[in-house]
């Protein structure tokens, strides 16, 4: 499937289409991240745990796109957010287009 950010394309729109993961933190993996932190060095438990939803989000929105018959989907945005202490949502959405 091809993505873009652009918001030019070819090809007749097909509608909105949106992928959602939630991701929560372990609770051992914050005491190291507590360590890290402190020192001032990268998080990475969060840097992969971010990276893991945003892919996941990214499935689950081309899934939307391939029920609906599209080759493409355009003008992709992603939000993250806090839903809970634990917990952030990544949400992409985007326009799905058939050449």
């Amino acid at each position: 499937m091809y993505l873009s950010n652009l918001s030019r394309h070819k090809g007749k729109e097909l509608g909105l289409v949106t992928g959602e993961y939630v991701a929560s933190r372990v609770f051992y993996k914050d005491i190291f991240a507590s360590v890290r932190n402190f020192f001032g060095w990268e998080l990475t438990q969060y840097s992969d745990m971010l990276r893991d939803a945003k892919d996941e989000a990214i499935l689950n929105m081309i899934k939307d796109a391939e029920s609906l018959g599209a080759t493409k989907i355009v003008n992709v945005k992603f939000a993250i957010t806090m839903i809970h202490a634990n917990a952030c949502v990544v949400l992409v959405s985007g326009t799905a287009v058939r050449e």
